[in-house]
């Protein structure tokens, strides 16, 4: 599984790919969008982030995408008690990963504002690796996940290519393995800048498109 990260002044940025450049979004012709998707969330006390990579299509207030998601780095636990190990106080690393479906509404879609509720819902695995006597962590158990997330996003345009968005919302996991569920169920956040590329090839394609036929012009002029 592949997932992509790029930061900005040490904001999670995310790169929307559209054919537009046009001041609302909104539009009756479907177009194609690819975005990173990256978000927070408290785990055990500690802040994780996940990244997800997101291809869809937009047709006017409507998304429809597939998303992958994991977590960025594995989650270690040390010194607890499982059933699974008896009574032994053990060390165990974990980690999250699913292939998620989306349905996305926009809400609100103004010349600077836009607002959205994603409905989501994923199919993934958790895998829990156990450390050994000699100090390395070996794979123990692999689990089915369900997650299921929703949420609302809220983006602001600072230029036509470039807007601030976050976004809250909660993610509840549902598997055979109640310590997964629970330890990735939480609310989850992220907050950054949302640069559209799409936007800016399309600018400047015009661009050149008009300084071509300004330059036809001028050499078919007398």
């Amino acid at each position: 599984m592949l997932f992509m990260t790029a930061m900005f002044g040490g904001l999670p940025v995310s790169a929307q790919w559209s054919d537009t450049t046009r001041t609302h979004d909104v539009q009756a012709k479907a177009k194609f969008i690819v975005n990173l998707d990256a978000r927070q969330q408290a785990v055990a006390g500690d802040v994780v982030k996940f990244f997800g990579l997101r291809f869809g299509i937009q047709k006017k207030r409507n998304i429809y995408a597939l998303g992958f998601y994991g977590l960025g780095s594995p989650f270690e636990d040390r010194s607890i008690i499982l059933e699974d190990f008896g009574k032994d106080s053990i060390d165990i690393r974990t980690s999250l990963g699913y292939l998620s479906g989306t349905y996305e509404r926009i809400l609100l879609d103004t010349r600077k504002w836009q607002l959205s509720v994603p409905f989501m819902a994923g199919l993934g695995r958790s895998p829990l690796d156990r450390k050994d006597s000699t100090g390395v962590y070996v794979r123990f158990k692999d689990y089915p996940v369900y997650p299921l997330e929703t949420g609302v996003r809220a983006s602001y345009k600072l230029l036509f290519w470039l807007y601030v968005q976050g976004g809250l919302g909660y993610r509840q996991v549902l598997g055979p393995k109640e310590f997964v569920d629970r330890r990735y169920s939480g609310a989850t956040w992220n907050f950054g800048l949302s640069i559209k590329f799409g936007k800016i090839f399309r600018y400047a394609k015009d661009k050149l498109e008009e300084r071509r036929e300004r330059k036809a012009m001028e050499d078919g002029t007398p």
